[in-house]
């Protein structure tokens, strides 16, 4: 799938769940099954961000860098600046906060087959910096 096809049925996701966030919440992980880690990083995010002003609004004032090691896929950083985001491939030199995972496990959070604090929990993602805006990067991906 392209980039503007995902991008596409995000955006009709996003109209088709009329503000229920559990039915959004099934279309994009039926959306993210073919997905690759860079469209998850690079088209997923960005447009779930952009489109629903509830998200932005739960992240409003928030000033931080997440950097995404994604082992077998790559990596990416999200730049969170003034109530906006900026997504970039490769190591940040400076983030706030290091989430590392294999794509495997990425994948399966992603389809909700893997809790992601069960994958903290058990050491299968590893996370390095402020504790804190780890939990606030939660309103993001929960939506």
């Amino acid at each position: 799938m392209t980039d503007e096809e995902l991008k596409a049925k995000i955006e009709q996701a996003i109209k088709e769940s009329g503000g229920n966030q559990q039915v959004l919440r099934q279309k994009m992980r039926d959306i993210g099954k073919d997905a690759t880690a860079a469209q998850a990083y690079m088209v997923i995010i960005p447009t779930v961000y952009k489109s629903l002003p509830e998200v932005k609004q739960k992240l409003a004032g928030l000033n931080a860098v997440y950097q995404f090691n994604i082992e077998g896929a790559g990596k990416w950083h999200l730049i969170f600046k003034n109530g906006e985001l900026e997504v970039k491939e490769g190591a940040h030199p400076t983030p706030n906060v290091t989430i590392t995972m294999t794509e495997e496990v990425r994948k399966a959070t992603a389809e909700g087959k893997l809790d992601p604090q069960m994958a903290f929990m058990s050491g299968k993602i590893k996370f390095a910096g402020d504790m804190a805006l780890l939990m606030k990067l939660g309103a993001l991906i929960r939506g």
